[in-house]
């Protein structure tokens, strides 16, 4: 068997491309290179590798090479000791591909609609990671308003390999800002091998997964705008009034000289970007946020920028939303997730653990539609500004417990599912649907909490994809003075979530100490006639132990079985190969007629190599 691993891209290099005639223009358009926010009439400065540039010499485009500049590194290390001087909650979000670790910051509600702010994605963009430290202290120093009913959240530097070096890219040459799954295309300069490549990708993804945001800023420096998606096409999206007049309220609220705003596509196209991602795949009402012409200034340059823009964050963070409220059980009164429309704007969701939701909106009368599997889905009329409670009715929940409920992303099951048809679903993913009987790969997924959605009803939150890493793992559980949760790679900033019941509403429980390889958990007001099941967040990762009260199974690294899984592995990022076989299955009791997780049969499984 042939493993094909990805391997690091050659560093790129940057020159200037002429493109002064259509001819030109068309050929510059058909070669892999990254554009760098910069034009100079009609010259175009790129980062491309050196066969690229050679390519373009013989098509007759006129090169100008940029010998190398050196940078100005960032010390990666003062973004913990600023952080840590600080009164919010720091938050461990993951490690880089080097290990470095990641590291964001949360103030106000912890169970609030989030609002995230996230800095350097691109290493050599220093002013972005500068301007999102001095906003967590400003935040901090109660400089900004209106956080105690919300949950903000500031991430300054996603990309502390190539903040270290002043670099663009993180420590595999791969751009963090074309990795994202939603119209990734592997054209871009530098995308990476496949969508979420990359272990900063991931660790945002699961952010995102964990807390969908309400409104977001992606924070960059090479130019001064603020735009809107999307930006892998020029066609509007639904809520391209709503965005184009967000995206102007921040430039009144900054100082900054010529800073404007613009739609993303019309400034210029990109595919794989965060900000289409989270509005894409979540509803997020994200912008990315250009804030200075100098990536990394320095001295009173630098201060200039941090003074533009600061009020204006500011201004941003505040702002009421014209829609709040909560979703919740009709019955229980215990929060749902829910996907949410108004007026056929965009899906957007509500948090994942409180059910609690916000939405900016012009004000005025308008039609909400919320819907959550397994419940009957309402639309009512609202007048904005408004709060509002959803109770949504049960519609048809299963009294499905899937044998085992967590299902391994190291290859050692597979699941025959005998009936028409099966889906697996999560808010903010795509749902997976199988045709049965089908094979259910769990590697396909990213490690978390499914929905079982079938034509008999739904078993919401019944199935949990294992993170299967030797990084983030836990090890053993102990019921003493609570939960312990051992294990290895634990970060700060953990969150337990218990599910149970037919519904398996979310509830958070409260945290009694945490270190890297400990968590202790209140167990407190937790069932005992029947299993219960958490979701541990931690260090990037989502692990699950099922059934803690009881005979506990969990999530731990795979072992060493011969199995072989056809994607990715967690911690790396890298292709495992083009070809599985993967043995083994599960039985599951107390399904309804008509569906049955049958074991046996031996699955090859094909996989086209990214």
């Amino acid at each position: 068997m042939t493993l094909l691993l990805t391997v690091a891209l050659a560093a790129p290099v940057e020159a200037w491309f002429a493109r002064s005639t259509p001819s030109e223009r068309a050929v510059a358009a058909t070669l892999p290179v990254g554009f760098l926010e910069q034009t100079d009439g009609h010259w175009v400065r790129v980062h491309a590798s050196p066969q690229t540039l050679d390519r373009a010499r013989s098509a007759g485009l006129e090169v100008q090479e940029i010998a190398p500049v050196a940078g100005t590194p960032f010390d990666v290390d003062t973004v913990l000791d600023r952080l840590g001087s600080l009164d919010g909650r720091l938050v461990q979000i993951g490690v880089s591909a080097s290990g470095s670790p990641m590291w964001g910051m949360d103030w106000g509600d912890p169970d609030g609609p989030t609002w995230r702010v996230l800095g350097g994605l691109h290493g050599d963009e220093g002013a972005a990671i500068e301007l999102a430290l001095a906003l967590a202290e400003a935040i901090d120093e109660r400089a900004v308003d209106g956080l105690d009913e919300r949950h903000v959240q500031v991430v300054p530097l996603l990309n502390p390999d190539g903040a270290s070096v002043a670099n663009r890219y993180n420590a595999r040459n791969v751009d963090l800002n074309r990795n994202w799954d939603y119209a990734w295309d592997e054209s871009e300069f530098a995308p990476g091998a496949h969508p979420f490549s990359e272990r900063e990708t991931r660790a945002a993804r699961t952010l995102a997964l964990t807390a969908p945001a309400t409104a977001g800023l992606s924070l960059h420096s090479g130019a001064t705008n603020i735009g809107w998606v999307w930006n892998h096409t020029t066609d509007r999206t639904v809520d391209d009034t709503l965005l184009d007049a967000l995206a102007e309220l921040y430039v009144e609220a900054c100082s900054q000289t010529a800073f404007y705003s613009t739609n993303g596509a019309d400034w210029y196209v990109t595919r794989g970007d965060s900000t289409d991602w989270t509005y894409g795949r979540q509803g997020t009402l994200d912008f990315t946020l250009e804030v200075s012409s100098l990536k990394t200034p320095s001295g009173s340059t630098l201060d200039g920028v941090l003074d533009a823009h600061l009020a204006a964050l500011a201004s941003w963070l505040a702002q009421p939303a014209a829609l709040t409220g909560q979703v919740v059980h009709a019955s229980t009164g215990l929060p749902l997730p829910a996907v949410m429309s108004l007026d056929g704007s965009r899906d957007f969701q509500n948090d994942v653990r409180s059910g609690r939701f916000e939405r900016l909106a012009a004000e005025g009368p308008r039609w909400l539609t919320v819907s959550s599997p397994g419940f009957e889905s309402v639309t009512l009329e609202v007048d904005l500004p408004t709060e509002e409670v959803v109770a949504l009715e049960p519609a048809t929940l299963l009294t499905l417990r899937p044998e085992p409920a967590l299902v391994s992303k190291g290859g050692d099951g597979h699941t025959f599912i005998d009936m028409d048809e099966v889906t697996l679903t999560r808010p903010g993913w795509p749902p997976t649907t199988l045709d049965g009987p089908d094979v259910f790969v769990p590697s396909d997924l990213p490690a978390g909490l499914y929905d079982i959605v079938t034509n008999a009803g739904t078993a919401p939150r019944a199935l949990f994809v294992g993170y299967g890493s030797d990084r983030v793992a836990i090890d053993a559980v102990t019921l003493e003075s609570g939960i312990q949760i051992h294990g290895v790679g634990f970060g700060a900033g953990s969150e337990v979530t218990a599910y149970w019941g037919l519904a398996r509403s979310p509830v958070a429980l409260a945290i009694l100490s945490e270190s890297d390889s400990l968590i202790t958990v209140d167990a407190s007001g937790l069932p005992t006639t029947e299993p219960v099941d958490l979701l541990v967040d931690t260090s990037g990762a989502e692990l699950a132990v099922v059934d803690v009260l009881g005979a506990a199974l969990l999530d731990t690294p795979p072992a060493d079985t011969g199995f072989y899984s056809p994607s990715l592995d967690e911690d790396t990022g890298k292709d495992t190969g083009d070809e599985a076989v993967v043995e083994g299955g599960c039985g599951c009791h107390g399904a309804p007629a008509g569906l049955m997780w049958l074991t046996g049969p031996l699955a090859v499984l094909w996989r086209r190599s990214s």
